[in-house]
């Protein structure tokens, strides 16, 4: 990143994989600079509200995930040992599920069946996609609060380059963006906020 400015996946064939990544796509990003304030009430419990509200020492991470997304499953390692970390760190860390259907029990299931250390957050109306703009599972954010408590995205895009492109996997990532961007932060580093596009399964708008 420029500053200047888990169960275990068994071996999948090349074939099958990529039928598994049909209707996956790559983010672009947007300029976050441009986007109006975020909400920091919803209509839809305090669970919501929470995640969007903080005080000037806070930092929050969101991944916006999938039970099923094959591309944010196979990152689940890393993200284990990943928010393992923050969250010894005081940094806290949402799992968010926005599609429709899946149950407060599934998601819970499939966060522990893949060892992530993170508060469970159903988003079925979108009320966080709306507000971060999200458009990918899996696609991180990062949130810190400036002195008057109003939340500021500090990265938006991809967790780490396991996924370069659709389609194409590296055995193991070699740049982990999301990573740096909340070590960053918790340093009070200044940085583009706009980090690489995610890459994964598209969330269905309404």
């Amino acid at each position: 990143m420029n500053r200047s400015a888990p169960t275990r996946l068994s071996f999948i064939p090349c074939c099958l994989l990529l039928l598994a990544l049909v209707g996956c796509v790559h983010s672009t990003g947007s300029d976050t600079t441009d986007r109006a304030p975020l909400p920091l009430k919803t209509t839809h419990g305090k669970a919501l509200d929470s995640a969007l509200e903080g005080d000037g020492s806070d930092i929050v991470t969101l991944i916006f995930t999938s039970t099923d997304c094959p591309v944010a499953n196979a990152m689940a390692p890393q993200l284990s040992r990943d928010l393992r970390r923050f969250e010894e760190l005081g940094i806290r860390c949402y799992l968010v599920y926005p599609r429709r259907g899946v149950t407060f029990e599934e998601a819970t299931r499939h966060r522990d069946d893949y060892g992530l250390e993170a508060t469970v957050l159903l988003d079925p109306d979108h009320v966080l996609v709306e507000a971060l703009d999200a458009t990918i599972t899996p696609e991180a954010f990062v949130i810190d609060f400036q002195g008057s408590g109003e939340p500021r995205v500090r990265y938006r895009g991809r967790i780490n380059d396991l996924y370069p492109s659709i389609g194409s996997r590296r055995d193991l990532a070699t740049r982990h963006e999301w990573r740096d961007a909340v070590q960053a932060v918790k340093e009070g580093a200044d940085f583009d906020p706009e980090g690489p596009g995610a890459v994964g399964c598209m969330i269905q708008r309404q």
